[in-house]
């Protein structure tokens, strides 16, 4: 999932986070939870136990961050 996080500090990546919980309560499960070291965003729906629901990328601040974050 990509977004910017600091052009959308205060809702960085929350419609993954809308999307992600209507398919989890319909049952569904997602894998690939990703850690918030690293990322500089005050507040974000896209989170559940201080992990983004996946992972997220931000190429418009860090782009050379992406590839190495893909790899993982």
């Amino acid at each position: 999932m990509a977004g910017d996080q600091f052009g959308y500090s205060c809702n960085y990546l929350d419609a993954v986070g809308i999307l992600g919980r209507e398919f989890m309560e319909k049952g569904g499960s997602l894998v690939g939870r990703w850690l918030t070291d690293g990322y500089e965003f005050d507040e974000s729906i896209v989170l559940e136990n201080d992990e983004f629901l996946g992972l997220a990328l931000d190429y418009d601040n860090q782009p050379s961050l992406s590839e190495d974050r893909i790899k993982k």
